[in-house]
């Protein structure tokens, strides 16, 4: 009986892959297990590394061959994605890369690119990196939070929630900074949110991230 990771690289929605390799006896549990490996297959990544991407709180993994680590906003943690070796964190960047669409090989290094779902992934091989396969994965948050959401929640102190709408007000030229991970994306989106509604926003990004709750929003890549 062919596997479900057959039937799934030959087209099958994961759902159906798992039902036409089932075996007879087959439990809910296995193919539950079978169904999450598909689904995370989906985006390139192990079982492992797509639930800690789906985990709440999570904001970046960093991958260095078969190491990894976790930021959850509290600094770096050591994790396990179920990679152990520089090979199978080769394989699982390359897939990645070409499950955004962009090509990662020996001829094309570096790659950047989003997973649908809005998982921001960097990779870079061998020898332009000097540790082995490195992948950052970048997951950003499905909610977009205003200005008045950072201040509920102690981000903005209510004075620096006072400036950043006299500035958008005023039309003021703006430069955001600060570290990775550190909440830039969150606060220009927010604060492109106070644009009126009559104005156009155009955001040129490299890799899409801000998204500002605004109706008329383009973006350029």
């Amino acid at each position: 009986m062919p596997s479900a990771l057959h039937f799934f690289a030959r087209g099958d929605p994961p759902a159906r892959a798992v039902s036409r390799a089932a075996r007879p006896g087959c439990g809910a549990a296995e193919a539950a297990a079978s169904l999450e490996e598909l689904r995370a297959r989906q985006r390139g990544m192990t079982p492992a590394l797509a639930a800690l991407v789906d985990a709440p709180g999570v904001t970046d993994i960093l991958i260095n061959g078969g190491r990894a680590w976790v930021e959850r906003g509290s600094g770096l943690v050591r994790t396990d994605v179920g990679i152990s070796c520089e090979a199978e964190a080769r394989r699982c960047a390359i897939r990645m890369a070409s499950a955004c669409g962009v090509r990662l090989d020996d001829a094309s290094p570096i790659a950047d690119g989003t997973l649908p779902g809005g998982v921001r992934v960097h990779a870079v091989l061998a020898p332009i990196s000097g540790s082995g396969t490195l992948l950052s994965l970048r997951v950003l948050g499905t909610r977009r939070l205003g200005v008045a959401d950072l201040e509920e929640r102690g981000t903005l102190p209510p004075p620096v929630g006072a400036l950043v709408r006299a500035l958008i007000a005023a039309r003021a030229n703006v430069l955001v900074s600060g570290a990775t991970g550190s909440g830039k994306t969150t606060l220009l989106s927010a604060a492109l949110a106070l644009v009126p509604d009559s104005e156009r926003i155009v955001c040129i990004e490299e890799v899409p991230e801000i998204a500002p709750a605004h109706p008329h929003c383009v973006h350029l890549i």
